[in-house]
């Protein structure tokens, strides 16, 4: 087996790259050969080339395709994967793992579902077992499609309308500037931290907008909305399990309403994943209407616009969005006893 290891050199201020030996270093362990590819430019073009010199090596089977990085880097790396698929369909794509170096980690929380999955607490060195000794399997995607973009971008962990989107947008903004005009002051207050203080000035500032949403293609909800997510995967926003039926192979989407700052706060105050489930239920039960929807496709329309993200990236603002699911678009390595991935419930 050899495992390509797509790393983006500017992730995590080079953090990740500088990490490289220490990662590599893991596969020798484990009797794997693995392979960098470093460089700079779009992600997801360095996945496709990188898919396709696999695939033209003629043995795709022996190879695993892993992300170094944070849910901004296996979101582009996914992006890529699912290119290389619409524009190669008959191409063997070897199976992907996410080896999280990020904040939140989101993907690689919901897909092996360990706990304080993160680089300082084993995740590196758990992904890397991972590798060595999962097995494969088959999981969705979701993809958004704008007015101005018909043809969608694919995420695995969630999408997102309105406060989190506005959220992330200031925070990125502000970061930006301190890290050009303060980068002592930036050095500490980065991270949560930013994100909290953002997150207290949307919630005093942002109003709801209408909307109405389709879920495959029948009326579910009309009514405010303040902030919407739809998930594939079951953690988000780094500790948050706000849709508990959330499964990344079930062919199926999970989409929860905000209606004000109030049920905002409700929702996240109660979806911290590390309260007991029934806690987290009450978190998603109806303001009025039915809070909480599964489907294979929504369809957003909006009186205003509103800012968007997916996994965690942000989008342009918009008032119709689509978003639909993807069965089975992604090869990735599990546990051999891993935790079931499929719900039973409908």
């Amino acid at each position: 087996m050899i495992v390509v290891c797509v790393v983006n050199p500017k992730a995590s201020d080079g953090a990740c790259l500088k990490r490289w030996p220490f990662i590599e270093s893991l596969f020798v362990r484990a009797g794997m050969k693995c392979r960098l590819v470093s460089r700079e430019g779009d992600l997801r073009g360095i996945a496709f080339d990188a898919l396709a010199e696999i695939a033209d090596s003629g043995c795709p089977g022996d190879a695993v395709l892993a992300a170094v990085g944070g849910d901004g880097t296996q979101h582009a790396i996914m992006n890529g994967i699912a290119r290389f698929r619409k524009e190669r369909p008959d191409a063997d794509i070897p199976p992907y793992v996410p080896i999280p170096m990020g904040t939140g980690n989101n993907i690689a929380k919901s897909l092996f579902e360990i706990p304080f999955f993160s680089d300082k607490n084993g995740g590196v060195e758990a992904a890397v077992a991972i590798i060595a000794n999962g097995v494969e399997r088959e999981i969705d995607l979701g993809l958004v499609a704008t007015e101005k973009n018909a043809a969608g971008v694919c995420f695995l962990d969630a999408f997102s309308i309105g406060a989190d989107a506005a959220i992330l947008a200031d925070k990125d903004a502000a970061s930006a500037k301190l890290a050009a005009n303060h980068p002592l002051i930036m050095s500490i207050v980065k991270g949560y931290p930013l994100y909290a203080w953002h997150g207290l000035k949307t919630l005093c500032s942002m109003k709801s907008v209408e909307c109405e949403v389709l879920v495959d293609g029948e009326p579910w909800y009309a009514g405010p909305l303040f902030n919407m997510v739809v998930n594939d995967t079951a953690i988000y926003g780094g500790e948050f399990d706000l849709t508990l039926s959330s499964f990344p192979d079930d062919g199926k989407l999970d989409a929860l309403i905000f209606t004000s700052p109030a049920d905002y706060l409700r929702k996240y105050l109660l979806g911290y994943r590390r309260l007991p489930r029934a806690a987290r239920h009450v978190g998603s039960l109806p303001n009025g209407q039915l809070a909480l929807r599964r489907g294979e496709s929504f369809k957003v329309t909006l009186s205003g616009d509103l800012a968007a993200q997916v996994d965690g990236e942000p989008m342009e603002p918009g008032r119709r969005f689509e978003i639909t699911a993807l069965p089975g678009a992604l090869k990735i390595l599990a546990e051999k006893q891993g935790p079931r991935l499929t719900s039973d419930a409908t």
